[in-house]
């Protein structure tokens, strides 16, 4: 059930993003950290957005798999503003542990890459790994809620 109710959501991303036109940068909300704002621009969230849906993705990875779908979205790679994020061996062995499904891990990841980007763009130091999470949930939140407004 979990498999389906991500499948419809990375399904969701993907007609989100494609449903505008692309000729000016357009602001696809923004997100408060730590009293900090960071924007989302649609044309660097998209390529992300991407990365999420494979064509047969596995039920659980191993943590080698789970060290490679990291290092897809650049999660081992420190960044500018948030060099203390990045992901070590200690972080895949949790990532491990949750036992989650590629698409949910792959969703996780590519809000986690959308929003050290954006954070990056913003100059926003993000301060811990639990602030970072909290600000992926509110991230997916605000991506399918965007998807109400694109009906009306």
């Amino acid at each position: 059930m979990k498999t389906v109710q991500l499948i419809i959501q990375a399904t969701l991303f993907l007609f989100i993003f494609s449903s505008q036109s692309w000729s000016q940068p357009v602001s696809w909300g923004d997100l408060s950290i730590d009293g900090e704002t960071i924007e989302f621009v649609k044309e660097k969230v998209i390529p992300v957005v991407k990365k999420t849906i494979v064509k047969n993705p596995k039920s659980r990875l191993s943590e080698g798999g789970i060290k490679k779908v990291a290092n897809e979205f650049q999660l081992l790679k420190e960044t500018d503003f948030n060099p203390h994020l990045s992901l070590l061996g200690g972080d895949i062995a949790f990532w491990y542990e949750q036992k989650l499904s590629e698409n949910r891990l792959r969703l996780e990841f590519a809000a986690r890459k959308i929003i050290l980007d954006a954070a990056d763009e913003s100059g926003v130091v993000i301060k811990d790994q639990g602030v970072l999470a909290w600000a992926a949930q509110q991230l997916m939140k605000n991506l399918l809620l965007q998807k109400k407004e694109l009906k009306k």
